[in-house]
């Protein structure tokens, strides 16, 4: 027995037996492993890689405070910056926020932001507002620029092009369909046919 093969342990089947979070990935591990109860050598090193990374991913800040998903007003003092951000990922010593009216991000040590809590009286909500602290340096891409959402084909584009196409085909070939009735369908001649069948059938009933 080759003892480098992977198998999945005991922990690891729970894990996929019970799994209900939101990565797509390991979601779809997880179906397969219910539906077959086994996965591929590469699958289980595919799980191990992604779930090591998924674990990284925290849920809040242990040095801000900040949540994940939190919206949060962002002011860079020395850049004139005034904007909404969210905390879109955290790490154990770093956080992304991203500006999504700009499609931007920027990554920072969560030990140089500097969090204040403002409070409206009138609606009695709190927002979190962050800064940067002095020793902390932005670098000239400090912003990143998001990649671009291009959504996948429907199926009904995907129809309406093929259908496009078909009509395309047609004009360039000339090719038209008649209707039924349509004057210049030609029709069989009647009479002629009537006598000639006529005439077969008088010779099948000649004796000779």
């Amino acid at each position: 027995m080759d003892t480098n093969t992977p198998t999945l342990t005991e922990q690891e089947k729970k894990y996929l037996e019970n799994y209900k979070e939101e990565n797509p990935f390991l979601k779809s591990l997880s179906d397969f492993y219910k539906e077959r109860a086994m996965l591929s050598e590469k699958q289980i090193l595919a799980l191990r890689k992604e779930s090591d990374n998924h674990k990284k991913k925290l849920s809040h800040c242990t040095t801000t405070g900040l949540m994940l998903k939190e919206i949060c007003k962002f002011y860079d003092k020395e850049y004139k910056e005034e904007k909404l951000v969210v905390i879109n990922s955290v790490r154990e010593k770093a956080i992304c926020i991203s500006d999504e009216e700009n499609n931007v991000y920027a990554w920072m040590p969560s030990s140089a932001i500097d969090k204040v809590i403002d409070f409206n009286a009138e609606t009695g909500d709190e927002m979190s507002i962050i800064t940067l602290k002095s020793w902390f340096t932005r670098d000239d891409d400090f912003w990143k620029q998001s990649k671009p959402f291009v959504p996948n084909e429907t199926k009904e584009s995907q129809i309406q092009d093929a259908t496009e196409l078909i009509e395309d085909v047609m004009q360039e070939s000339k090719i038209e369909f008649l209707e039924i009735g349509d004057p210049r369908i030609p029709t069989p001649n009647i009479e002629e046919n009537s006598e000639e069948n006529s005439e077969e059938k008088s010779e099948e009933e000649l004796p000779f």
